[in-house]
């Protein structure tokens, strides 16, 4: 690993300790509670629903550190998956685990949103 990129290990690391963290505490506090009026039940069904979301979300997040952690190790860390040229550092130090440079991910959100 280049020494340039210890400082962003470091904070992935961390990040990643605390996704694993927050993971644990959202699957504790989905246990579904039996019993209940229907409304209750409702509530419950809604918030499990949105935990559910929640931990999609976390988990994602956790895979794209993970991933980041693995290009500073094969030494792919800072440079476009798309088109091969550096990360800026303002992008890093504010998403350490992003994969495109700042063009690329405008033009993949752009191609993105007109898909939908």
């Amino acid at each position: 690993m280049a020494r340039r990129w210890r400082k962003y290990q470091e904070l992935l690391e961390t990040r990643r300790r605390e996704l694993i963290g927050e993971l644990a505490a959202r699957r504790e506090q989905m246990a579904i509670e039996p019993g209940g009026d229907p409304m209750d039940r409702m509530r419950s069904f809604s918030q499990r629903e949105l935990a559910v979301r929640t931990l999609n979300l976390l988990s994602a997040m956790l895979a794209e550190v993970d991933a980041a952690l693995d290009r500073i190790r094969e030494g792919s860390f800072g440079v476009c998956r798309a088109c091969g040229r550096p990360i800026g550092a303002r992008r890093l130090n504010a998403l350490p685990w992003c994969s495109l440079c700042l063009r690329c991910q405008e033009a993949a959100d752009r191609d993105e949103r007109e898909a939908a």
